[in-house]
C-alpha cells in the first residue's frame, strides 16, 4: 500500500529543473536535443497567486503530468531573479506566469500567457509534441513550395511568435501569393492579413475596401489592426523607395480611412511626413512639415513641442544638416519665450553644426540669465567644453 500510494504522489507532480543561470539553459538544450524531446518552460514567481494555482491545482491533474513529464523536459525558471529578468527580456515575454512550448533550437512552438485551464494545457501538450516534428516538416515545404493554407498557417504562427512580423513578412507574402483571393474566405487567412496589412496597390486591399461592412463582421479579422498595419507597410515603402509619391498616395487614401475625424486626420497626416522626411533623411522637408503643423498652434504650445522636437534631434540626428535644422527649431522656440535652458538647448546645436564661436556666445548669454553659482559653474564647464571641441575640429 505504501508503495502504490507513494508512487501515486510521484505521477502527479512534474518533475521540474530549475534553471537559474545560462548554464544550467544551455544543459536543459543539450538534453532535449539529445532525446529529441521538447521543452515546457514555465516563467513564474513565488508571490502570485496564480502562478501557485497553476503549480498547485492545474499543473496537479495527473493526466497532464504523465503526458508532459513523457515528451517534455519541464523547466522552471524565476521570474523575479536575475536569470529570470534576463529570459524575460531575451524572449520578449509580458510577465509572468508564461508557459512556452520550445524545441531545442530554443523555437517558442505555443506560447500561453496567464492563467490556464486544464483542457487547454493539454491541448497545448500534445499540439506542441506534434509540431516538434512538423515545424522542420514546415520549414521544408516551405522551401520546397508545396505548403497548404493549413501549413502556411501553422508556420506563420511559430514564425511570428519566434521572430515577430516583420521577419516573418516574406513566407506571408509567399502565402498571399500562392492563395491570392481565397484569403478573403478563409479565417486564418484574413487574421494573417489584419495582421501583416496590405499594400495600397495590392488588389485585395481593395476589395476589403470596398466590401468593408463585410469584412468588420469577421472574427477574426481586425479591420483597425489591418489599416494600422498597411500603414506601416506602405509607409516604410515609402521611405525604402523615398518616393513622395507614394507619401501622398498614403496620406490621400490611407489616413481618412484610419482617422476619426478631419482634425486626428490632420495630425495622423503631419505625423506621417515627419516620419517619412525623418526616415529618410530630409532635414529641410521635415522642418517644413513642422512649420506648417505648428502654424495654427498657440505660442506656448508650439514653443513646447519645438523643444521637445529639437531635444529629440540632438539625440538621434547629429549630422550637420541636422544640427542646423535644429538650431532654426530653438530660434524659434526662443523668440517665442527667452530662457536659460532654451539658450544652452541652442549652444548644443551650434555645437552640433560646428558654429563654435555662436555656440559660445549663446551659453554667455545663458550665465547672465542665473545668479546661481552652481549654474554659472556648469555653464563655465560647457564653454570649456566646447572651446575643445572647437580645438579637436581644427586639428
Amino acid at each position: 500500500m505504501m508503495l502504490i500510494i507513494g508512487w501515486e504522489g510521484t505521477a502527479q507532480r512534474i518533475t521540474w529543473i530549475r534553471a537559474r543561470s545560462i548554464n544550467d539553459w544551455e544543459r536543459v538544450l543539450g538534453m532535449a536535443g539529445n532525446t529529441q524531446m521538447g521543452i515546457f518552460v514555465q516563467v513564474c514567481s513565488e508571490w502570485s497567486q496564480i502562478c501557485m494555482n497553476m503549480n498547485n491545482i492545474v499543473l496537479r491533474d495527473r493526466q497532464l503530468v504523465t503526458e508532459i513529464n513523457k515528451r517534455f523536459i519541464p523547466v522552471q525558471i524565476d521570474g523575479d531573479s536575475d536569470f529570470g529578468q534576463l529570459w524575460i527580456k531575451y524572449y520578449a515575454l509580458p510577465g509572468y506566469p508564461v508557459h512556452l512550448f520550445m524545441n531545442a533550437k530554443e523555437n517558442i512552438l505555443i506560447r500561453l500567457n496567464g492563467a490556464q485551464d486544464r483542457e487547454t494545457m493539454l491541448a497545448s501538450v500534445r499540439r506542441a509534441s506534434v509540431l516538434i516534428t512538423l515545424y522542420p516538416q514546415l520549414q521544408s515545404g516551405f522551401i520546397a513550395g508545396s505548403l497548404s493554407m493549413k501549413g502556411f498557417n501553422e508556420l506563420l504562427q511559430i514564425e511570428t511568435d519566434n521572430n515577430g512580423i516583420e521577419a516573418s513578412r516574406p513566407i506571408f507574402e509567399e502565402y498571399k501569393k500562392k492563395f491570392g483571393n481565397q484569403l478573403l474566405t478563409d479565417s486564418n487567412g484574413l487574421r494573417w492579413i489584419s495582421t501583416f496589412g496590405l499594400d495600397l496597390d495590392d488588389s485585395l486591399f481593395t476589395e476589403i475596401i470596398k466590401k468593408s461592412s463585410l469584412y468588420k463582421a469577421e472574427k477574426t479579422f481586425r479591420y483597425e489592426d489591418f489599416l494600422n498595419a498597411s500603414l506601416n507597410l506602405n509607409l516604410r515603402k515609402a521611405v525604402q523607395d523615398s518616393s513622395e509619391m507614394h507619401l501622398s498616395n498614403i496620406v490621400v487614401r490611407l489616413l481618412p480611412l484610419i482617422a476619426k475625424d478631419s482634425i486626428q486626420e490632420r495630425k495622423l497626416g503631419f505625423k506621417t511626413k515627419k516620419l517619412f522626411y525623418y526616415d529618410t533623411y530630409n532635414a529641410e522637408k521635415f522642418y517644413q512639415t513642422l512649420e506648417e503643423e505648428y502654424a495654427d498652434s498657440s505660442a506656448e504650445s508650439k514653443r513646447r513641442d519645438y523643444i521637445q522636437t529639437a531635444n529629440e534631434l540632438m539625440e538621434t540626428r547629429t549630422t550637420l544638416p541636422w544640427a542646423n535644422i535644429t538650431v532654426k527649431i530653438l530660434r524659434e522656440a526662443i523668440a517665442i519665450k527667452d530662457d536659460m535652458n532654451a539658450r544652452i538647448g541652442l549652444a548644443g546645436a551650434l555645437t552640433l553644426a560646428k558654429e563654435f564661436d555662436q555656440a559660445v556666445q549663446q551659453l554667455n548669454l545663458a550665465r547672465q540669465m542665473t545668479n546661481d553659482s552652481f549654474f554659472r559653474a556648469e555653464i563655465d564647464n560647457m564653454i570649456q567644453r566646447v572651446r575643445q571641441i572647437q580645438l579637436q575640429n581644427q586639428q
